[in-house]
């Protein structure tokens, strides 16, 4: 009984519905499945022209960065021998890492830059500032420098901890973290500037032109403005830029009255 009430009102609603008026084309399965496997492939093509686009970036990005790397492993070498500093290696490989952000960094034993910098980078004269810039970080051995003072900054907050604790109050490691940070921390913009300083030094001696070196800085604020007015791991971008302008003028004094083509390293 009650199936043929639902049937009476399904066709009650059906028909007092009101319904489109024109004619809508027909077609027949074969047609549609046709028109189905076409427009799969289409898709199938943009996948392959995506996926071929990518491995030609790719590609492009690593003739690129082996091009500039050749020029800049050597001169990074020879400055590293002539400075003294061979005892930590000064042969480093360089990596191209699949990130989109634009970064490039050095951990003592590679050279490591991500594909949002090569695709930022595509002058070689950049991307020269870039790695002579990372290979300086590794040659004055700023890693270990950074590790150490991590391990430094540790254990005097941590002594603060101890001596809080035996005083009845509890900190909660709090001044062991505050050590770890400042020691992270305490001279990252020191060692930013002389990695650029001591990195130009080598981009010099790759054979590239410094002139340019300046103007990195502007494009990278056009790429990122916060850059001008922050900076509390690295210089400005303003200061940077400054800064390098008179590196060059450095570098171009010492060739005019032929001095050795090194940085001027201050003896603590």
């Amino acid at each position: 009984m009650h199936k043929i009430i639902y049937i009476i009102l399904a066709t009650i609603f059906v028909t007092s519905c009101v319904k489109p008026t024109t004619n809508y084309p027909s077609m027949t399965l074969a047609e549609i499945e046709a028109e189905k496997k076409y427009q799969q492939s289409l898709v199938n093509k943009k996948e392959i022209d995506n996926r071929t686009q990518q491995m030609d970036k790719k590609l492009r990005h690593q003739e690129l960065l082996f091009s500039v790397a050749k020029k800049i492993m050597p001169a990074g070498a020879d400055l590293c021998n002539e400075l003294g500093k061979s005892s930590g290696g000064c042969v480093y490989e360089f990596k191209l890492d699949k990130s989109k952000e634009i970064n490039a960094y050095a951990d003592g034993k590679n050279i490591i830059v991500t594909e949002g910098m090569m695709d930022f980078a595509r002058d070689p004269n950049d991307l020269a500032v870039v790695l002579g810039h990372e290979y300086a970080h590794n040659i004055m051995g700023h890693i270990r420098a950074k590790q150490q003072n991590v391990g430094i900054g540790s254990v005097f907050g941590s002594l603060v901890d101890v001596l809080a604790s035996s005083q009845g109050v509890s900190t909660g490691g709090v001044f062991g973290d505050l050590g770890t940070m400042a020691g992270a921390y305490g001279y990252s913009k020191e060692f930013e500037k002389e990695a650029d300083y001591v990195g130009l030094y080598i981009t010099e001696k790759a054979g590239y032109d410094i002139d340019k070196a300046p103007d990195f800085w502007r494009k990278m604020s056009l790429r990122d403005s916060n850059s001008i007015n922050n900076g509390f791991t690295h210089p400005t971008n303003p200061e940077r830029y400054i800064a390098l302008g008179k590196v060059i003028r450095e570098i171009k004094r010492k060739k005019q009255s032929a001095q050795a083509m090194l940085p001027d390293i201050r003896i603590n």
